[in-house]
């Protein structure tokens, strides 16, 4: 007999948790690998050699799989029958700036205060400089969630904020896509939305105002650029909501013939398809991560990886500026190359997942899930459980 604690929660798909944890390790990678100089570790293999660092060039994108993810998550309530009712409108917005801003806003209140004091003391504590006027136009553009349209500020004191934006941005579309979905053919949608997303980057040379990387970045990773990710993982959740433990996979050749046409777009126009190219190879993940006691779910599924991916959110928020800040002192010491990744992969990097931690239970935790008694509330009117967030 289940408790009632127990039938009032929808079960979490551990898996989700630990495909978020290594999206955050290969973001902390990739930026140990820029900025910590985990950027060469040459292996000899008799008159040729191999660069082991090689690979972590590629940890950015983790940020894809993060897209793909948030997609999934916040469609899947709407595709699998029993979990709860459908929110209105102002409350999934309202869930959804709870569980975002708060620890987002603490972030803004840590990093633009450390900008503020490297502008009264001189105090070099971002490797840039910084004034009052800057700090203040940073705060502002952060604070509405329109960052990754500056290319002054996309990348500015905590770079990774520029995903944050790009995900709010996509929350407001999430209602188009669902209306979408539900009205047309789900494939044809998605087919839609990648067209429009390619025609849109395709589109970026001969719009661009300067030649600058920065500026090309902010073009491209705009949510007219980057939508269709998030669409993917709305169109993989519908897939597993149908997906039967024993059955026919809904999975059709069709589907399997877009996924190939893409990758392969990805290859011949890496600068349009990349990202299109990636998401599917994040959604070929998740469908796999999903098979019940498959190798690749016990993996994704394992408590270590499950623990760190519910506040892998917290790390993300605030791991840059200090790999940033710490990784070039420790480089200046000139340290043997082994001695140099164990220092950054075995007390860096930890200390900053505890960090993560502890920001998670200071400001994120409380905001995981609605407050009790609105959501006790809603379960009571609806006559349906209270669900167990695994967004």
């Amino acid at each position: 007999m289940t408790t009632d604690k127990a039938a009032n929660q929808a079960p979490r798909m551990h898996y989700i948790d630990g495909l978020r944890a290594i999206a955050m390790l290969s973001v902390l990678l990739f930026h140990s690998y820029l900025y910590a100089g985990l950027n060469h570790l040459i292996l000899p293999l008799g008159s040729n050699s191999i660069d082991l660092a090689w690979p972590l060039q590629f940890g950015h994108y983790g940020v894809n799989l993060f897209l793909l993810l948030s997609g999934f998550c916040l469609y899947w309530p709407f595709v699998k029958k029993g979990q709860r009712a459908e929110p209105t409108l102002a409350e999934y917005a309202y869930r959804r700036c709870r569980r975002i801003l708060p620890p987002y806003y603490m972030v803004l209140v840590i990093f633009g205060g450390l900008g503020f004091v490297q502008v009264l003391t001189h105090f070099q504590i971002y490797h840039r400089s910084v004034d009052m006027q800057f700090v203040l136009g940073w705060l502002a553009w952060h604070v509405f969630m329109i960052h990754n349209l500056s290319p002054e500020n996309v990348l500015a004191l905590d770079a990774p904020l520029w995903s944050l934006a790009l995900e709010f941005q996509l929350y407001v579309l999430f209602p188009l896509f669902v209306e979408a979905y539900r009205r047309w053919n789900k494939r044809a949608v998605l087919l839609v939305v990648l067209a429009l997303c390619s025609l849109y980057r395709a589109g970026i040379p001969s719009v661009a105002v300067t030649d600058d990387a920065v500026d090309h970045f902010v073009l491209a990773s705009s949510v007219f650029g980057r939508c269709f990710e998030f669409a993917l993982g709305m169109y993989v959740a519908d897939f597993l909501s149908k997906w039967p433990q024993q059955g026919k996979s809904p999975i059709s050749i069709w589907d399997c013939i877009f996924g190939a046409a893409v990758i392969l777009a990805g290859i011949w126009r890496f600068d349009i398809f990349e990202d299109a190219a990636v998401g599917v190879v994040d959604a070929a993940l998740v469908l796999a991560a999903s098979r019940v006691a498959g190798p690749v779910w016990h993996f994704l599924s394992h408590r270590y990886f499950v623990r760190t991916g519910i506040f892998s959110y917290s790390v993300y928020l605030i791991h840059q500026p200090i790999i940033q800040a710490v990784g070039p002192r420790l480089m200046q010491y000139h340290l043997n190359t082994l001695v140099h990744w164990a220092l950054v992969l075995g007390i860096l990097l930890p200390s900053l997942i505890g960090l993560g931690y502890v920001y998670h239970l200071l400001f994120e935790k409380r905001f995981m899930s609605a407050p009790r008694k609105r959501a006790s509330t809603v379960a009571q009117v609806a006559k349906i459980p209270v669900e167990v967030s695994t967004t």
